[in-house]
């Protein structure tokens, strides 16, 4: 049961009632009929990879965890239509492995955790992921829904018809929903021919706008144009901590306040590689970019598109990190006036100055400044507490995380038999009280973060952006979501959540916060 009821990051979870795994829609309404009688609450599960604690247990023994991963099946493929019929437990890489070898078609979603999250997952998230802006989130690729209402009732919208005007958008209304208004069993999703060819291209900026303009660039009709299959950023605390920590190579010849990757995919690879090496040149010549590198080769690819998605893991192994993920224009995502200078500026405001991190390598040049990344002059990772900035450039998600970082002393020497602490202060620091535990920078930390960061996006963006862009709200954001909601979208979702569950049954306290929170 362990491995069920405590969420990827480990801040949230407890022991469930019972844990079901059926293996069929009967069954999962059958389960859910049950629960819906005896008046206890249900928590449906895909692959765990939340990251807001929207899909594990929160109250001890007292709700039934429903995970779907024994429904993995593929119902059809429709040819002509290019759309798949899947059950929701289907792990997302594996569909689309599937999909390349079989038809030549694949996913129009691609996430970091595509080796574990699953299809019903995606669709209660309305996940984005890295070819959004090439294909858009599934609210462009979602045709039809089979899902289980609160109280077992079985909705079977699973049409392959990629134009069905009959009346309400049954799919659309659970897409996002997280699991409040019905748990998906199985999806129909148009699914794109899968590229032939593709190049990537990585380039170093030392400031934001010439990142900014390179980007617009790309995206126009002079760039990539229809090629265009991603355009991702990272800052240099998060290469340095995909690197130190990931184990990933940087393609670039050193470290850059801001790096660029673009990705072109299309039916020919010389066509791809011409428009990307436009992009790069043009960038290059206009005083945008410092350096760039295309890829020659698969290889190559994979290597750009590892350090990209290595970001998430090595986090995970620096320590604990508060993870925010939001939608902001353009301009304001990065760069001195952005959301990740505002919140390195929080962090220098509310913490010890000896818990923060003194600065990557090549500091000086980073515009944003300090508490930026940890490394001394050898590479090595010297502790403190950091913020990093990296994400989905093409479409305006950023993913701003701040780092707590588990075992790391200041001459790079692991601290405490746990490993456990906080770098300690230097020797002429007149404090005389003990580093902090984990848990208390992870706290110390995440108080400084949140609310700020969201208010901040609030206050600066307004309906420009969001305080949750594709990770959903679950727990974790239950006490701000509602500042990136329009008037009266709260009182409308409250009437659709008592309309389809009035017993509660589905997620209680997830996504809607009780009333007088």
């Amino acid at each position: 049961m362990g491995p069920y009821c405590t969420d990827w990051l480990g801040e949230y979870g407890c022991m469930a009632l019972a844990v079901a795994r059926p293996q069929t829609t009967q069954q999962v309404s059958a389960v859910l009929a049950a629960c819906h009688r005896a008046g206890v609450p249900v928590v449906p599960q895909g692959g765990n990879t939340g990251l807001v604690g929207g899909g594990v247990p929160v109250a001890a023994g007292a709700e039934v965890l429903l995970s779907l991963d024994r429904m993995t099946g593929v119902r059809s493929f429709d040819e002509d239509a290019g759309v798949l019929t899947v059950e929701a437990g289907a792990v997302l890489q594996r569909v689309d492995e599937m999909l390349r070898s079989d038809h030549g078609r694949c996913m129009p979603v691609d996430l970091g955790a595509k080796g574990s999250c699953t299809v019903g997952g995606i669709i209660a998230t309305a996940a984005g992921g890295v070819h959004a802006v090439r294909w858009g989130s599934l609210h462009s690729s979602l045709v039809g829904v089979e899902a289980v209402l609160a109280d077992g009732t079985v909705v079977d919208g699973l049409s392959s018809a990629r134009k069905r005007n009959v009346g309400y958008h049954w799919p659309h209304l659970i897409l996002g929903s997280e699991g409040t208004l019905g748990v998906v069993t199985a999806a129909a999703l148009r699914v794109p021919p899968a590229p032939e060819a593709r190049v990537v291209a990585m380039l170093g900026f030392a400031d934001w706008d010439g990142l900014r303009r390179t980007v617009r660039r790309a995206l126009g009709s002079r760039g990539l144009a229809e090629t265009v299959s991603a355009a991702e950023y990272l800052d240099a605390a998060s290469v340095d901590v995909a690197v130190t920590w990931g184990g990933q190579r940087d393609p670039l010849d050193e470290r850059y306040p801001y790096t660029l990757l673009l990705e072109a995919a299309g039916a020919s690879q010389a066509y791809c590689s011409e428009r990307m090496e436009e992009v790069a040149q043009g960038a290059l010549a206009a005083g945008e970019a410092i350096t760039g590198a295309v890829s020659a080769s698969t290889a190559q690819a994979r290597q750009m598109w590892g350090l990209r998605e290595g970001v998430t893991e090595a986090l995970s192994k620096r320590g604990r990190a508060v993870k925010l993920d939001v939608s902001l224009p353009l301009e304001r995502m990065a760069g001195p006036q952005g959301a990740v200078a505002a919140a390195r500026g929080r962090l220098r405001d509310q913490l010890d100055p000896a818990w923060l991190s003194p600065g990557p390598r090549g500091a000086s040049t980073l515009e944003e400044g300090c508490v930026a990344g940890g490394w001394g002059c050898d590479g090595t990772d010297v502790g403190g507490v950091l913020a990093c900035g990296y994400g989905h450039v093409g479409d305006g998600n950023l993913h701003l995380n701040v780092s707590v970082p588990s075992a790391c002393a200041a001459d790079g020497r692991p601290v405490g038999a746990e490993g456990d602490t906080l770098r300690r202060p230097p020797a002429s620091s007149s404090a005389a009280a003990p580093p902090p535990s984990l848990a208390e920078a992870a706290a110390a930390a995440r108080d400084a973060s949140v609310p700020f960061v969201p208010e901040w996006v609030a206050k600066e963006a307004g309906m420009r952006g969001s305080v949750s862009a594709e990770h959903g709200v679950g727990m974790s954001k239950l006490g701000y979501a509602g500042l990136s909601r329009g008037s009266g979208e709260e009182a409308l979702m409250r009437r659709l959540k008592a309309a389809l569950d009035p017993t509660n049954t589905l997620l209680p306290g997830r996504v809607l916060a009780a009333r007088g929170r």
